[in-house]
């Protein structure tokens, strides 16, 4: 954790669960958020614990691309000589209604950090390398708002997944040397949750019966993230346990595809015909059949 971290929406919440791990393991911090009030408040707050020396604050809107630039300068004068080594994009926000501001917050500014920081730390445009920590979310994975504008949260934390899979150590990462990795928490209690189960949008979080995270354990899971997550990889936190998300999506179109092959080429089903998820099961249930056929005869056959 002993990096010069820049961290957007770091006055509450998530956000200040990641400054204060990241403080208390000895680094430094360079937070931003759109709320100054609150983000100077945090900034002081902070260097009380850990040191005036040890975090700044800055405002911030993280869907302004020209002021990031200014932001990131602002943070490398601030750890002089160092510069910034580690970005977290933690800015995020839930609308019912505001849709657009959503895609411009979640996916847009967090995409704009994203490449301003390949280009400051990116091995191919010259730099050190580095580390980038997405906060994404469940919706990372699933989908389940009851509108059209709220589903636009799904899509941009859906968006924050291909993002990190595709800095992956087998992919983009070599180039770059840029450690990309991401965070999916299930409902945290912080100011965005709150308001939104207080107004009885609570469709989604009645699906997962069990309590909110609190923002001290997404501090610790961020911790485990930082020092042993490899690059590419969604760390999903639940009450009382996390996990990595495990990447098999090429092997899962690797093995439907053998299985369309058998529906079209042994089955006789039309080439331009769309297979469906209840073919694909019944396929899959046949095997299973077939294959616990074979595996009784051998037991029969050596006498088991």
């Amino acid at each position: 954790m002993n990096r010069n971290f820049l961290v957007t929406g770091g006055a509450q919440g998530i956000g200040l669960a990641y400054c204060r791990t990241i403080l208390a393991g000895g680094g430094k911090v360079f937070l931003t958020d759109i709320n100054e009030v609150q983000g100077e408040e945090t900034s002081q707050s902070l260097a009380k614990e850990f040191g005036g020396d040890r975090v700044a604050f800055q405002k911030q809107d993280v869907t302004d691309s020209a002021a990031w630039p200014v932001v990131w300068d602002a943070a490398d004068a601030f750890f002089s000589p160092g510069k910034v080594e580690a970005l977290c994009n933690n800015a995020g926000i839930f609308s019912k209604t505001a849709w657009q501001r959503v895609v411009d917050i979640n996916l847009c500014g967090l995409v704009t950090g994203t490449m301003l920081a390949i280009e400051r730390m990116g091995a191919s445009r010259g730099g050190p390398g580095g580390l980038i920590v997405q906060t994404a979310s469940m919706a990372s994975f699933l989908a389940g708002f009851d509108t059209i504008e709220e589903s636009m949260y799904t899509c941009t934390k859906q968006g924050v997944l291909g993002l990190v899979r595709s800095m992956a150590v087998d992919k983009c990462y070599p180039v770059e040397r840029v450690r990309m990795v991401g965070i999916s928490p299930l409902f945290v209690n912080t100011e965005l949750v709150r308001t939104q189960v207080e107004a009885g949008n609570d469709t989604v979080a009645n699906r997962y019966k069990t309590r909110l995270l609190e923002p001290s354990e997404i501090g610790e899971a961020f911790k485990q993230l930082v020092t042993g997550g490899l690059s590419g990889q969604m760390l999903v936190v639940f009450p009382g346990f996390c996990f990595y998300w495990p990447d098999w999506n090429r092997s899962m179109v690797k093995l439907f595809g053998l299985a369309c092959s058998f529906q079209t080429k042994v089955l006789g089903q039309g080439a331009s015909e769309p297979i469906s998820p209840q073919q694909l099961a019944k396929l899959g249930l046949i095997m299973v059949v077939f294959l616990f056929s074979l595996f009784h005869i051998f037991l029969n056959y050596i006498g088991l």
